[in-house]
């Protein structure tokens, strides 16, 4: 415990700390874009879809940042803490903070007579996950940040321009659609894992 006390301190402090920032600002520019009052089902989806799921790949891509330079990479292994578990333990806390961001903004939508739902927080939840966990999965095979954030912005801006990617579509609650979002949470467990995977064995596959 007094482990993982130490590595989730540390790494919200030095990891984490500056992207949330970026996120909760990306998040307070959306009443600025966006009116959030007296909102109906479907136009309450589209400000939580067109921002508030850019957070997930804002928190998620930084889980394996750290380790883009190459000294703390190679200090990494050779600590006797496991580099999954490191890893594990930011994917973890860096979950936490894309439920919670989502959780606070469609509150404040609530309380501002807007319809949101149980399936507004869940389904924007399901997207920001999704998204962040393409980045996090691009940076642990690539260990370009660029890239990692590249790809899942072309695959929002794809969906803001079409509705070409189906259930994969994160933009479709402000269609009147859900069914979608249970796969993509599902995709964003299962791409994340995958991530933890390859970026702890890096050293080995690459």
């Amino acid at each position: 415990m007094k482990k993982l006390v130490y590595i989730t301190g540390k790494n919200l402090k030095y990891g984490l700390a500056a992207h949330l920032i970026i996120a909760l600002l990306l998040c307070l520019m959306v009443p600025v874009i966006f009116g959030l009052n007296h909102l109906d089902r479907n136009m309450a989806a589209i400000p939580l879809e067109r921002i508030v799921i850019l957070t997930g790949i804002l928190i998620m891509v930084p889980i394996f940042m750290p380790e883009q330079d190459r000294p703390l990479f190679d200090i990494m292994y050779t600590k006797m803490t496991p580099p999954a578990y490191v890893y594990a333990v930011r994917a973890v806390y860096s979950a936490i903070v894309v439920l919670l961001i989502p959780a606070v903004f469609t509150v404040v939508m609530y309380l501002l007579h807007s319809a949101v739902t149980l399936t507004h927080y869940l389904g924007t939840v399901s997207s920001a996950f999704f998204l962040g966990s393409i980045g996090a999965l691009t940076l642990a095979v690539t260990n370009n940040t660029a890239a990692a954030y590249m790809i899942p912005v072309i695959c929002y801006v794809i969906c803001l321009a079409t509705r070409s990617l189906k259930m994969f579509d994160v933009m479709m609650m402000s269609h009147g659609i859900i069914n979608g979002k249970p796969y993509q949470m599902a995709v964003g467990i299962l791409l994340t894992v995958t991530a933890v995977v390859i970026a702890s064995l890096r050293k080995k596959l690459f």
